[in-house]
């Protein structure tokens, strides 16, 4: 809260936008501290996520660890991880007002993302969109080069993938996107 505090002082009072990867799993806590609390939920395709998280963990644990930890136990905790953390966020996510909450596909948001951007504005009620579309476009214009990663997944790590998060799956009404076979 005090850092939160300090961010609000050095941004004038200006709304603040948080971005963390753990905040579905504290809708109540964040809800409790910030009744009225915005909530902007990015899903991405389980199919992405998983192999996404599996390169961040090979590359990143290493830093962090004090004994080797088997692939096997990677994956193992990755399925276990993603499955908690939804399913926390689908069991809280009744706790927001509907007023207070936009759910976009990951997808939707980088095919447009402008469009998805004033549609959280005009939900939120959220004044100066068309005074900043310029500078949103400039971005835009900056991150055209980017180069996403990409994956391949076989057939026994989609088989995988479908047992653990299934349900997860079905909610956010994802399949296997062609890229990865």
């Amino acid at each position: 809260m005090n850092l939160l505090k300090k961010a609000t002082f050095n941004m004038q009072g200006k709304q603040l936008i948080l971005k963390n990867l753990a905040n579905p799993t504290r809708i109540k806590v964040l809800l409790e501290m910030f009744p009225n609390a915005k909530v902007v939920e990015i899903h991405r395709n389980p199919y992405i996520i998983y192999p996404s998280m599996l390169t961040f963990y090979q590359k990143a644990i290493k830093f962090f660890i004090l004994k080797d930890i088997s692939y096997k136990e990677i994956n193992k905790n990755i399925l276990k991880i993603y499955k908690n953390m939804m399913n926390t966020y689908f069991k809280q996510r009744k706790l927001i007002p509907e007023e207070n909450l936009v759910e976009i596909k990951f997808e939707e948001f980088e095919r447009h993302p402008l469009k998805k951007m004033k549609e959280v504005y005009k939900k939120f009620h959220i004044k100066g969109f068309e005074e900043n579309k310029s500078r949103f476009k400039t971005y835009l214009e900056s991150i055209e080069d980017y180069k996403k990663n990409k994956y391949k997944l076989n057939p026994k790590t989609i088989s995988r993938i479908d047992d653990y998060w299934e349900e997860i799956i079905i909610k956010l009404q994802y399949h296997v996107p062609k890229e990865v076979l």
